[in-house]
């Protein structure tokens, strides 16, 4: 993935593959919706994300740092790149990549109801055919626009729904990312070829935060970065080495190209969660997606801070910790670079709580990282993913986090992607 000759190759390929009507930058944003889970809220979720937060995140996810400061926003699959949002190139104003894809003057968005939404009599026919349209005249959307918010026109384009706008709020929500029968018709390339598999990871990964450091990705790494179950990935991806785009990019790679086959993947699924005295340990997945969470209310010792959930997730580690016979001292408001030190008979560890109602990808500070060195084994991350302080919660416990791959963010934090800290984690504390 360091080849910048590999990488320029990869964007010419993906542009020539998809040549012809295509929805290259709404597959930019559905890519950026599987990476980044429930951080971009779902149709039905109770609350949902403003149009500038989700523009940043798109952003941050194709930003290639080595092009700074000129155009660094890697457009896939137009083979070019573009001023991150809110940047003015020279001689022009403010860029602005993604943000018409989020109306409707696109046709991506759309204000109607989440019982709408879900479902596909509403979803899947033309925008002409939608009974909140007005028309300026029949049959058409020049001109026209929704009753649902009277200052929403349209334009001409018919696209498909993908994003529900809530007409009081503004706030955006996808629609489910997992349905593959409703996105393949959109990122399948024109005559419905699925798209090459290996240019667009190298295009993704190259110069890349998600690369978090690392030289070298598997097909398997890009399946848990971007939770494709590998019959979403049949649908979308073509992994086959004889494919001509993927044999051209092995004969720019210096040593060639290898890559483990999509349906031979063998499935991922995470460490069983820790057993709890009188609660039975759940039965482990099959597949790749996550095990049944075990019940850990907390039962917290003093009263929340003001705020979010984290504080809920801290208790639930420390609950798991203390009913395995850990003696936990909180010291979350010391900055001391971890939230947590646990003692049991001759062993201390010193645990950092990393939570996140959707996956989980976390980002260390400078100073949790500093420890995190310091301390090595004695170092323990505690990551808590798809956490609901109403729910059970499940707890995946990584030891000396600093010693696995992992790229700095432009807000001085260090992300560990999922699949470089998944196969280290276990089921208990170490």
């Amino acid at each position: 993935m360091d080849d910048p000759a590999l990488y320029d190759a990869s964007l010419a390929t993906l542009e020539r593959f998809t040549r012809g009507s295509y929805y290259g930058r709404l597959v930019q944003i559905f890519l950026a919706c599987k990476h980044y889970g429930r951080l971009i809220p779902r149709v039905g979720d109770p609350q949902g994300i403003d149009v500038g937060t989700l523009q940043r995140l798109v952003d941050e996810l194709y930003e290639k740092p080595s092009r700074r400061p000129g155009p660094s926003v890697a457009i896939l699959f137009s083979n070019n790149h573009l001023y991150p949002t809110g940047v003015a190139a020279p001689g022009r104003g403010a860029a602005n990549i993604w943000r018409n894809n989020f109306n409707i003057q696109k046709g991506f968005g759309c204000y109607a109801s989440v019982a709408e939404l879900a479902n596909p009599t509403f979803r899947l026919p033309s925008r002409t055919l939608c009974p909140h349209l007005v028309t300026a005249a029949p049959g058409r959307l020049a001109g026209a626009h929704c009753d649902l918010d009277p200052d929403a026109r349209y334009r001409r384009e018919d696209h498909p729904k993908v994003f529900r706008i809530d007409p009081q709020t503004r706030e955006h929500f996808v629609y489910d990312p997992a349905d593959s029968g409703n996105y393949a018709p959109i990122v399948l390339a024109p005559g419905g070829r699925r798209l090459p598999i290996v240019p667009l990871i190298i295009a993704l990964y190259h110069d890349s935060a998600v690369a978090a450091g690392r030289s070298q990705v598997d097909v398997a790494d890009f399946l848990i970065d971007f939770d494709f179950s590998p019959a979403e990935a049949l649908a979308y991806f073509d992994d086959d080495p004889l494919l001509a785009e993927h044999a051209a990019l092995g004969a720019v790679a210096a040593g060639g190209l290898s890559w483990s086959r999509i349906p031979t993947l063998a499935p991922i699924a995470p460490a069983a969660p820790a057993a709890l005295p009188g609660v039975p340990t759940p039965v482990p997945a099959r597949t790749r997606r996550r095990t049944p969470p075990v019940v850990a209310t907390a039962a917290p010792p003093t009263a929340p801070p003001a705020g979010g959930h984290w504080w809920d997730a801290e208790q639930a580690v420390r609950k798991v910790l203390e009913d395995d016979g850990w003696v936990v001292l909180d010291v979350s408001r010391f900055g001391v670079g971890y939230d947590m030190r646990a003692h049991k008979a001759s062993t201390t560890r010193h645990v950092e709580v990393k939570s996140s109602a959707g996956r989980c990808s976390p980002l260390l500070t400078p100073n949790e990282l500093s420890e995190a060195r310091r301390l090595r084994d004695a170092y323990v991350l505690a990551v808590v993913e798809n956490f609901d302080p109403a729910q059970p919660v499940s707890v995946l416990w990584i030891q000396d986090p600093a010693s696995l791959p992992m790229g700095a963010r432009t807000m001085t934090a260090y992300s560990l992607p999922r699949s470089t800290w998944l196969p280290s984690a276990k089921p208990t504390m170490p």
